[in-house]
């Protein structure tokens, strides 16, 4: 139902991105339904687009809601410092305590798995490299299997291009 929604968003030509969001919304199941629309609905945050929000919210539960919230702001604040942090050598911080955050484990997260999920879109919109790696390991670490990684990823692309295209329709 959601992949229909989105398809119908898409001007005239975008067939290879009507296939895609097929595939990883209707074809695709190495990802469960209730996490492949938490993690479309992190991506469509990080991307701002208040229009895809309000379209994919309805399809998250309250409990995934809450936790796509948790880990955007999260990843609002590490994207950006520890991506930073990359680039240059500070002799000070670069840890979470530094940013007044509790490490994940400390934070009695009832879905720790579907929280790296989301957390993995949010850092790949917002080209946190750091963050995106470490949820991607704890992913693979927890037994998560590659392919719904991957689904992840072509979730969060397909938004993007969404995104991308509504853009240029905009009047």
């Amino acid at each position: 139902m959601l992949a229909k929604q989105l398809i119908e968003r898409l001007p005239e030509g975008s067939s290879e991105l009507a296939n895609l969001i097929n595939r990883v919304f209707d074809e695709d199941d190495a990802l469960s339904e209730a996490y492949r629309y938490g993690v479309a609905l992190a991506a469509a945050g990080a991307l701002r687009n208040r229009s895809l929000v309000a379209e994919v919210r309805p399809h998250v539960s309250a409990s995934g809601q809450a936790l796509v919230q948790l880990a955007t702001a999260r990843m609002g604040v590490t994207n950006p410092y520890f991506q930073a942090r990359m680039e240059v050598e500070v002799g000070a911080g670069g840890s979470l305590q530094a940013l007044a955050m509790s490490p994940l484990q400390e934070l009695a997260i009832d879905d720790e798995i579907g929280y790296h999920y989301f957390a993995m879109a949010i850092a790949v919109i917002n080209g946190g490299m750091p963050c995106f790696r470490s949820h991607m390991m704890s992913l693979l670490d927890a037994g998560q299997p590659s392919q719904a990684i991957d689904q992840t990823l072509r979730i969060a692309a397909a938004l993007h291009s969404i995104d991308q295209l509504s853009y240029l329709q905009a009047e």
